[in-house]
């Protein structure tokens, strides 16, 4: 792991290094480096780094991006093959009681109109 490289979000960076500084070594550099590395959610690994890519794509391309503009190969890094792809997922539609469902003017009324129950 000490020839190893990757790319992340700056805000994520921050948060991160600030979680290690804050935090006791573990008294052997190359487990303090893993701890470090494995807090990052977001991580665009150079390729034979040791390291596995990992986060949302659309995060991942705009990395990807940067470093292109920065003048770095994108050959030169772990990237998922169908990053471009949009990953939809599709939620089912929530199951709605009708005893939870809002009420209405005509019920209301309806509801008032109905003759109680004799004692």
């Amino acid at each position: 792991m000490p020839a190893s490289a990757f790319a992340t979000t700056a805000q994520e960076f921050q948060q991160v290094q600030t979680w290690a500084r804050a935090r006791a070594s573990l008294g052997n550099s190359h487990r303090d480096r893993e701890a470090f590395v494995g807090r990052f959610q977001t991580v665009l690994a150079r390729s034979g780094s040791g390291i596995a890519t990992r986060g949302s794509r659309p995060v991942l391309a705009r990395l990807l991006a940067g470093l292109s503009q920065a003048g770095m190969q994108p050959g030169e890094w772990s990237v998922p093959h169908d990053i471009h792809e949009s990953m939809e997922v599709k939620r089912r539609p929530r199951k709605v009681d009708p005893a939870d469902a809002p009420r209405t003017e005509a019920d209301a009324g309806a509801a008032d109109s109905e003759p109680a129950d004799p004692p």
